[in-house]
């Protein structure tokens, strides 16, 4: 028998967060000389960071609301 917890809709969370995660983390690796700002690339990539650890842990919970 299926079990619910092994619901395919947690791959439409675990995959985009695994790219923002890595989009997030490529913006710390960013030059000072490209336009001389680190400070916004830096803040950019924790956000971007924030959010792909987000869809990350949704996809990691066991319980996601009353299905």
């Amino acid at each position: 028998m299926s079990n619910k917890s092994d619901n395919p809709e947690k791959i439409m969370f675990a995959i985009p967060g695994g790219a923002c995660v890595g989009l997030g983390v490529g913006f710390f690796f960013f030059p000072v000389g490209v336009f001389g700002y680190t400070s916004v690339f830096a803040f950019t990539g924790c956000i971007i960071l924030g959010v792909g650890i987000g869809f990350i842990m949704v996809a990691l919970s066991k319980n996601r609301g009353s299905d």
